[in-house]
């Protein structure tokens, strides 16, 4: 197995991270925008946060080529000990455990492992509506 350097390995981490943040973050307002029947705007969004899926999921699959599925199991691990100090952190923490927990339970890991991948997916969803909520509606978010 080829090797990344350390700095190309943070990159991609970063890149997933934000790709991961900006596809909830886009498949949300979508929803938002259809629940209000702008539905051209709310198709938009949709294919625009399907696109940043398709990048995390780039990412990803170039990560596990270099570091192996172990190397990405232990990432989870430092992902789920990140620090929550706002709803944007929460936010951020909670699409990449979902996004790194559902592309990991695609490989090929042992059953076990697998459904608590998929566990672990499943209850990163009301953290991830309900951060999503409290920052639409924080008067200190500005979304320009």
């Amino acid at each position: 197995m080829q090797r990344l350097g350390p700095k190309t390995e943070m990159g991609l981490k970063e890149l997933f991270i934000a790709n991961s943040e900006d596809h909830f973050l886009l498949k949300l307002s979508a929803g938002k925008l259809e629940q209000a029947n702008k539905l051209e705007e709310a198709k938009i969004i949709s294919e625009k946060s399907m696109t940043e899926f398709r990048h995390a999921r780039g990412i990803f699959e170039k990560l596990v080529s270099y570091l192996g599925e172990d190397k990405m199991l232990e990432w989870l691990k430092e992902i789920e000990k990140m620090k929550e100090e706002n709803s944007r952190d929460i936010f951020v923490k909670y699409s990449t455990i979902y996004m790194l927990s559902s592309f990991l339970s695609d490989k090929k890991v042992e059953p076990e492992v697998k459904v608590q991948l998929q566990l672990k997916s499943k209850e990163c969803l009301p953290k991830i509506l309900d951060s999503y909520e409290k920052i639409l509606n924080d008067p200190n978010v500005k979304l320009d």
